[in-house]
């Protein structure tokens, strides 16, 4: 551990860049408060400041030192978990990371008032609070596409919220790899982020493992977590989607776009998303004001409801300055956790891929 907090010269450019300190301004919840109680080996005693983390390694970018954060916050929860057990939450993973598990679990949420996950089964899970559980995506189905020869096959990771809860987004995967000539090669199963996330590091490295070092992803947790993975907006991009795109017809549409974080501060794709959505005819791109976590941050919302809940206001905010209509972006977690939001208003919350196939299908 003392290897990984070493290079960490308590600058403080990462307090800004964490949430939970904007949100707090406790030192205990900044990245740098973090570093010291593992740096000290106060695992116990810092268990709240741990847990309280949304892993959105936005600290990794703002630092100048190049302290390896996330591995930090990873071996403390996984020291954590060996001297506080938690089966509840190993259970509540068992669930959200298989498919199967998922999508009955996901209809009988439908029977629970407001989709709310009572508070003493919520507390039995793991969390601290009632929480909402997601909804799977209504889409109306994409028009028949035959797309030239296939000239390759590239593996693209199938998952388990993104396929539960998005599958028409990998079928809007499918139809753009297509459209720049490689067939959809589906690699199944859990990445295992959700599992290193939690503490389970040897788990999840080994899911992560299962998928090999050149797989797509549409999903950012995911892709954050596959060493050598790439995102498949860069992917597009690299083969020729651009261009493609500008030969679109119009649609007039304002789309603000919002960086999810393991995308920007975990794979470093910050651009590939942008330029293709603004080589969409008639789309006009929007930035949002705030930069920080939506609050999602893989089961964060469900655990830390009460923060999450805070964070996600400060991002709706920010989405509604925009005067958007739409709101794109690459990962399942924060489509769920922003959908939610955005019942009741006019404003759609879209998976980037989803907005650049409807671009073409007509």
């Amino acid at each position: 551990m003392h290897d990984l907090t070493a290079p960490c010269i308590r600058c403080g450019f990462c307090l800004e860049a964490c949430p939970t300190f904007v949100l707090t301004g406790d030192e205990a919840r900044s990245p740098r408060g973090r570093i010291h109680l593992a740096k000290a080996a106060m695992f116990q005693g810092g268990a709240e400041a741990f847990d309280t983390c949304l892993g959105c390694l936005a600290c990794e970018t703002a630092c100048p030192s190049g302290v390896r954060y996330r591995e930090i916050l990873e071996h403390a929860r996984a020291r954590l978990e060996a001297e506080r057990p938690r089966p509840g939450l190993r259970a509540l993973l068992a669930v959200v990371t298989r498919p199967r598990l998922l999508r009955p679990a996901i209809l009988m949420a439908g029977l629970l008032p407001g989709r709310h996950l009572p508070g003493w089964l919520a507390r039995a899970f793991g969390g601290i609070g009632p929480a909402r559980l997601p909804e799977a995506a209504k889409h109306p189905g994409w028009a028949p596409y035959d797309g030239p020869t296939p000239r390759g096959t590239v593996p693209v990771l199938r998952g388990c919220a993104m396929d539960v809860l998005f599958p028409h987004v990998h079928e809007a995967t499918e139809r753009l790899l297509a459209r720049v000539g490689f067939r959809a090669g589906w690699s199944n199963g859990c990445c295992g982020a959700l599992h290193s996330h939690a503490g389970f590091t040897s788990q999840g490295g080994g899911m992560a493992e299962r998928h090999g070092p050149d797989v797509l992803t549409n999903s950012a947790g995911c892709g954050s977590h596959i060493p050598g993975s790439e995102d498949v907006t860069t992917f597009l991009l690299r083969n020729g989607l651009e261009k493609m795109l500008t030969r679109a017809l119009p649609r007039p549409r304002r789309v603000a776009y919002m960086d999810a974080c393991h995308l920007v501060h975990g794979q470093r794709v910050l651009d590939p998303p942008r330029r293709l959505l603004r080589a969409v005819p008639g789309l006009e791109l929007m930035e949002l004001d705030d930069c920080h976590c939506c609050g999602s941050a893989g089961l964060y919302s469900m655990l830390q409801p009460t923060t999450a809940e805070a964070l996600l206001d400060r991002k709706w905010q920010s989405v509604l300055r925009t005067g958007a209509s739409i709101l794109a972006v690459g990962n399942p977690g924060c489509l769920s956790w922003l959908a939610e939001r955005a019942e009741g208003s006019t404003v759609r919350v879209a998976h980037t891929l989803e907005l650049l196939e409807e671009a073409f299908d007509h």
